[in-house]
């Protein structure tokens, strides 16, 4: 299999978390220089050119690739065509085409609520330009949209989606492999359903989507934090028992629910005794830094690690500096025994990172139920 290479890669992130990312990568890979950047969108130059199937090691990069700069504009990609086809050896194809727009808002869904019509224009965008490009070269491109491992993709985002028909085309390149996500600029395919109680709904269904968590139809998740209960809503839909722990009452769609029992107080006030016997899963979401959700999750974790199989934990960041505590709390994790551990500034995330822990367990466990 030959590479693709470049010099440069682009990544993408929250905007706003543009600088803890630059940190993050001088630490993570400090012979990448910074580059260029806007709202959303941060490119990198390294000294020797870097493969297509480089791995970043990253919490805050939801998309990441080769980067071949700016090329052609939304009302002629002709030049990025012509330069994909320079750099692609045609008997690596066909290649997954994933067209993206730069979101500039920290909370891009809440944008798109408060801005429909912007929302919509830009959906346009990104679908001319996709058509565009599968019809000018069809044999470049795969059928399928979601890539398979080791799979060649290619990443044309709208650099300025504002500026409709001049915005530029920025092109990318990557190999399908661990820390992507399959999904353009790392947005899932996600839609909040009219009757959830929050958007904690589409956050949980990304974690648990992102990480390939082995949930089962019938299993017990203990959620720390559950109210309005979006969270809990996600997993009753799974076919999960949920037990809700939050001084707060939950929406009805969730407190009148056979499956879900409630305990309304704070965990601090939790005696045992009040708690299920066994729990597969324990999701913690509190408003609360870590010195003290920390503490708490411990506790729970040792009071069920007979039965326990993972942990997804909100961490709260309340200011972008409190990002340096991720490398500290996962290996506090490990310590507590767990054996697959990763933190993710998901896509529905704003200034928090969800942390996803599986104990060896639940390693080789297949998914069962919806």
């Amino acid at each position: 299999m030959s590479n693709v290479r470049s010099p440069y890669l682009f990544t993408i992130c929250q905007a706003g978390a543009e600088a803890v990312l630059k940190r993050e990568l001088g630490r993570a890979h400090p012979k990448l220089k910074f580059a260029f950047s806007r709202p959303g969108f941060v490119t990198f130059k390294s000294p020797v050119p870097v493969v297509d199937n480089v791995e970043l090691h990253s919490v805050f990069a939801r998309a990441y690739g080769l980067s071949f700069g700016k090329l052609g504009s939304v009302a002629e990609p002709t030049a990025l065509l012509q330069r994909l086809q320079e750099l692609l050896p045609e008997a690596e194809g066909p290649f997954v085409l994933q067209v993206f727009a730069r979101e500039d808002d920290p909370a891009p869904m809440e944008a798109a609520l408060h801005d429909p019509e912007r929302a919509q224009a830009t959906a346009v965008l990104v679908e001319s330009v996709r058509t565009a490009l599968k019809a000018a070269c069809p044999r470049l491109w795969a059928p399928e949209a979601e890539p398979r491992r080791g799979q060649g993709v290619v990443d044309v985002l709208l650099l300025e989606p504002n500026e409709a028909a001049n915005s530029p085309l920025y092109l990318g390149f990557h190999r399908h492999g661990f820390g992507h996500t399959g999904w353009p600029g790392g947005r899932p395919p996600l839609v909040l359903p009219a009757e959830a109680p929050s958007r904690s709904y589409l956050k949980l269904e990304e974690a648990l989507l992102r990480g390939h968590v082995p949930i089962r139809s019938g299993d017990l998740a203990l959620e720390v934090g559950c109210a309005p209960g979006g969270a809990a809503y996600a997993l009753l839909q799974r076919g999960l028992n949920v037990c809700g722990v939050d001084a707060a009452v939950c929406a009805p769609i969730v407190a009148n629910s056979k499956r879900f029992i409630a305990i309304r107080k704070s965990i601090s006030l939790v005696e045992p005794r009040e708690l299920p016997r066994v729990v597969h899963w324990l999701l913690f979401d509190i408003n609360a830094g870590s010195s003290r959700s920390i503490p708490e999750a411990k506790r729970l974790v040792e009071y069920y690690r007979s039965s326990l199989l993972g942990l997804v934990l909100t961490l709260k960041l309340a200011d972008w500096h409190k990002a340096d505590e991720i490398p500290r709390v996962l290996e506090q994790l490990r310590h507590w025994g767990f054996e697959h551990v990763v933190a993710r500034h998901l896509y529905h995330n704003r200034q928090e990172v969800s942390v996803l822990g599986l104990m060896p367990k639940a390693q080789g466990r297949t998914p069962k139920g919806s």
